[in-house]
């Protein structure tokens, strides 16, 4: 497993970046990334054998890197040194409530973010109305020590969508960010929309070591169907399809 490192900043003015002790550096590095983000730099071992990552705070700066006293995993490829990752978590529905900026999924979404101390990322929570695309930058909130802050960083290097809900997810503006995102900045999309119940059903039924936990399942089609199964089981559930929470669309799954 690729280790984790302490991430410092320095006061110095001349882009410079050290790099852990136990990190061979076998060609040259001359940049490093952060995010969507890159900056020219002067990289080296650092001068003291420490397993640490110093940043200059030029480069921090150009960055817009965070400074919140965390790890972060590294690794070099093509001159350049990534650290990260950065990870964008976007959903809707926020507040003007810096306690509750999420509402009442803002406790959620806290522990969501509080695991970034063990893996080693960066992860924040964002909106369409917090992008700056001509900057490139994103006003995400971060969950730090407590507390939620807001936090200007680059393009993450992935997307988790944790939008509500399908009719939030089919807004043209939220259709537009993902494509744009995708498309124009080739960022990794994870979960990218909410599966149709009977197609997961019907995936699961291809795995052998699913089907004895799967329940009997129809296509609603008739109500002779509905009244065999109350026959057998006493009970069915009956759910939309493409619904998200249950309500708002008419039941035609059981």
């Amino acid at each position: 497993m690729r280790k984790k490192y302490p991430v410092e900043v320095i006061s110095h003015s001349k882009q410079l970046v050290f790099i852990p002790a136990d990190l061979t550096l076998n060609k040259e590095v001359n940049k490093i990334a952060f995010g969507n983000k890159v900056v020219d730099v002067t990289c080296a071992p650092h001068p003291k054998g420490r397993n640490v990552i110093v940043l200059s705070n030029d480069v921090q700066k150009e960055l817009s890197m965070p400074d919140l006293s965390t790890s972060l995993h590294i690794f070099i490829d093509q001159h350049t040194l990534f650290i990260g990752p950065l990870i964008g978590i976007l959903t809707s529905g926020f507040t003007p409530f810096p306690l509750r900026p999420i509402g009442e999924r803002s406790m959620f979404f806290a522990k969501l973010l509080s695991v970034n101390k063990s893996v080693g990322a960066l992860p924040f929570i964002f909106g369409e109305e917090h992008i700056d695309w001509d900057q490139g930058l994103i006003e995400g909130y971060f969950f730090f020590d407590g507390s939620w802050m807001k936090i200007k960083v680059p393009f993450p290097n992935v997307v988790y969508d944790r939008l509500p809900n399908r009719r939030t997810e089919r807004k043209s503006e939220l259709r537009s960010l993902k494509s744009r995102m995708q498309t124009d900045y080739l960022i990794p999309w994870y979960n990218p929309g909410f599966f149709s119940k009977l197609d997961v059903f019907e995936r699961l039924q291809q795995d052998e070591r699913a089907v004895e936990y799967l329940p009997e399942t129809h296509q609603f089609s008739s109500f002779s169907v509905i009244e065999r199964m109350l026959s057998n089981y006493g009970n069915v559930y009956v759910k939309p399809a493409n619904g998200s929470l249950g309500p708002g669309d008419p039941p035609n799954f059981v």
